[in-house]
């Protein structure tokens, strides 16, 4: 869709949301970049009143995934196709893009 010079334009314009952690999310001209493991998906996400959607693509393993829903929150506290998008990636992906849980500590 985008002709080639103006497609590295773009892939070049992501930088790391937070300086201090170069490896983290990235940010560019409307296109966010993720990596986990040996694995890279590009997205854009959105809101409007009554909807929030994400769109990705791993150019790597060719597969695009887009999370549309119509509920504005999730029981998380997160925007729903935030939360329903990493949980998907987390089923399709060997290397889960979840950061690990701690353990839960019982009081005695």
């Amino acid at each position: 869709m985008l002709n080639a010079e103006y497609q590295r334009c773009w892939l070049d314009s992501l930088k790391p949301e937070v300086s201090s952690k170069p490896e983290g999310q990235k940010y560019g001209y409307g296109i966010s970049q993720f990596s986990w493991g040996p694995n890279t998906i590009y997205f854009h996400g959105g809101e409007t009143p009554g909807y929030n959607s994400k769109i990705s693509y791993d150019s790597t393993n060719d597969v695009t995934l887009i999370v549309w829903t119509n509920l504005p929150g999730s029981l998380d506290g997160q925007q729903t196709a935030n939360t329903l998008w990493v949980k998907v990636l987390d089923h399709i992906y060997k290397v889960s893009p979840l950061a690990s849980l701690p353990s839960p500590t019982v009081a005695c």
